[in-house]
Formats: C-alpha cells, structure tokens, sequence
C-alpha cells in the first residue's frame, strides 16, 4: 500500500530515494518559489522523522495545497510575524496568490493579522514583502462553499467619527456580542468600564478589516492563532464567531490542526475552554 504524500513515499520509513528527494523539492520550489531548508534537512539527515512529521501534517490538515486547494485561513500569518519568521510570512502569503488571492486580498489578510500582531509583526512582514513580486493570479482564490465577503456581520453600529461611547452605543456593543456570540468576552466589558474609547478604537479596526475577504477568514485566523500562543478566551471567542458565521467544523478542526504542528498539547486547552462550543456546533 502506498501512501503519497509532497512526493514522499509514507508507507515506507526506512528510506528515501532519489526520486522522492526530488519531488518533495519540486513541491516546495512550485508553492514557495524555494525549497524549505529546515524540512530539506530533516530529508537529508533525518528522513524517518520528516517522514513521520508528513504523515502528522496530512492527518491534522488533510491534503493541504494538494487536492484541497480552497482557502479558509491565513494560517501562521501572525504568528511567524511576531517571532520574527520573515521568510515564512513570505511564503505563507505567496502561497495564497498561487491559489488565487489578489494582493488587495492579501492586504485585507494582513490587516486581520494586525489585530493581534502589532508594530512589531508589521516590522517582519514588511521585510518579508520588501522584494516580493506580486503575483496576478490567472484564476480567482476558490474558497468553501457558502464562504462570502458581508462587511455588514461585523457592524454594531456605532459611530466611529466620534471617539467616545455613549451609553446608546455600549447598548449596541453589548448586544453585538450577545446576538453574535451569546456572551460578552470579558475584556470586552473591561474596556467598557474602564477604558471606553479603546474599545471603541479597537471596534473600528476589528469592524473594517475584511470587506471583499470573506467574513469567516477573520474567526479561522483568529483562531489559528490564539491555538498558537495558548491563549484560551482568544480561543473561545474566536470559536463562539466561527459558529456565529456558520463555518463547517470540519475545517475549524483542520484550522486548529494547523496549529498543533506546534504541539498537540494545545488541544488541552481547547477542551478546557470550549468543549463547550465543539459539542452544540450544530449543522454549521
């Protein structure tokens, strides 16, 4: 039995041809524009794990950039930007232009990032894109069915022009969250007490960041990356919008299996925090 997998033979552990070598390079070299150094030398000294590390990948996010070709997040984007990791912002962000994205896209994926990532992750991406040449995709990004840009999901109406919240508009916050989520995030109604206009100001990103991606890219991105960090209300919060924006489980699981090739031990966290969500996720 064979198990096919960026060129690599699964099935079989004890070695590594020449052929293989080959195409796992020509898989990365196509979708990156370069091979991947640090998995080109497990390949060379250590291809049993890399091997093990494939079968890992392609259960945790099945067929990823192979048969699976619809986009659902921008996966890594904040995290490798906060560490530091240019060049895999670089080719996270290339690779969704050889699947379709525009760069105004792309923007608007870079912005959702920007809601957690701050100066500093900037920093990285725009290192990462300081000699990019943007792609003009020949065919437009195929996303999930159902999936569609509705800017309107995220409006709770208030007045961005002015910079304080009334009490008319924390009403409309409040009930935002509650219709949206079911609950209002505890930082959330920090901010109200305590520092109003940030909530505000926070609320003017958060609401004008994706308006020709579809709505449901900011909840799997969000997602992707509090999984990362461990960080459990960003977890929980971020789960409550994905099910608000009637996202398949299926790919919120493949979304945080993306995650875990960080450390499968992030699930722990899921489970203590949102076993919850999982288990009421209804036919969304």
């Amino acid at each position: 039995m064979t198990n096919q997998n960026r060129g690599l033979e699964l099935a079989d552990l004890s070695q590594v041809t020449d052929a293989e070598r080959e195409a796992f390079g020509s898989f990365y070299t196509n979708l990156l524009g370069h091979k991947h150094r640090g998995l080109d030398y497990l390949l060379e000294h250590d291809p049993e794990t890399l091997k093990r590390y494939r079968r890992y990948s392609d259960v945790a996010t099945p067929e990823n950039y192979e048969a699976n070709r619809k986009l659902f997040v921008f996966g890594f984007l904040p995290f490798y930007a906060l560490i530091g990791y240019d060049v895999g912002v670089r080719y996270l962000l290339r690779t969704r232009q050889k699947l379709g994205m525009t760069k105004e896209q792309i923007f608007e994926g870079i912005a959702i990032a920007f809601l957690v990532m701050g100066p500093a992750g900037m920093e990285t991406v725009a290192r990462a894109l300081e000699t990019y040449e943007w792609l003009e995709p020949e065919e437009p990004a195929q996303f999930p069915d159902g999936w569609a840009a509705d800017s309107d999901a995220f409006r709770s109406g208030l007045d961005f022009e002015d910079l304080d919240l009334s009490d008319s508009e924390e009403q409309l916050l409040r009930d935002w969250y509650l219709r949206t989520l079911g609950e209002i995030p505890p930082y959330v109604s920090f901010l109200i007490s305590h520092r109003p206009r940030m909530i505000k100001a926070y609320r003017s990103r958060f609401e004008n960041c994706a308006r020709i991606l579809p709505k449901q890219f900011v909840p799997t991105t969000l997602l992707h990356y509090n999984v990362s960090r461990g960080f459990a209300h960003g977890i929980r919060e971020n789960l409550l919008l994905a099910r608000a924006f009637g996202i398949d489980k299926e790919i919120i699981l493949t979304t945080m299996g993306s995650a875990s090739l960080n450390g499968t031990d992030l699930f722990t966290l899921v489970e203590q925090t949102a076993s919850d969500v999982l288990l009421d996720w209804g036919d969304a």
